[in-house]
């Protein structure tokens, strides 16, 4: 079976080996000390029963390929996906989508919160448009006096030139 130390698994999940070593000690993630020096412990069994309940890193092992179990499908391809820029290597590599285990519900609420991520997004830079807009038109505004300004001197100067 396989087995992964602290530092592999924060490679594996692009995080912290410190988080890592914090998931253990909170019970998130299973882990066997064999002894001090050699230090935790993960199985293969153990990574995977975490990444059930922790769908967010799923994606991450998706597209490294490191992920066992039944197929799954579209549920899988969608979690690579989710992994963002992730998603083309694992769309490369479709051995590794098919071994996935990704709950279909935690999937579902994963999507939902990308949903509602892009839309945050969109909202705010709709509102950082409207405020470009506001700036321009104050902007134009000012052209617009300064350009009247302009014709006002030059009208003023062929008056006094005249007499």
């Amino acid at each position: 079976m396989k087995t992964y130390s602290v530092k592999e698994i924060a490679e594996l999940l692009n995080t912290n080996p410190e988080t890592v070593r914090r998931w253990i000690r909170s019970g998130k993630l299973e882990a066997e000390q064999g002894s001090r020096k050699e230090g935790n412990v993960i199985t293969q069994a153990m990574l995977d029963s975490f990444l059930k309940t922790t769908p967010k890193y799923a994606g991450a092992m998706v597209a490294g390929g490191m992920i066992a179990g039944p197929l799954v499908g579209l549920t899988t391809l969608a979690a690579g996906v989710m992994a963002g820029a992730l998603a083309d290597k694992a769309l490369k590599n479709r051995d590794a989508l098919r071994n996935a285990k990704i709950a279909p519900s935690e999937l579902k609420k994963l999507l939902y919160e990308e949903i509602r991520k892009s839309e945050m997004l969109i909202s705010g830079k709709k509102k950082s448009i409207r405020q470009l807009e506001k700036e321009i038109e104050t902007e134009q505004q000012r052209i617009d006096e300064t350009k009247k300004l302009i014709d006002a001197i030059e009208g003023t100067r062929k008056e006094t030139t005249h007499e």
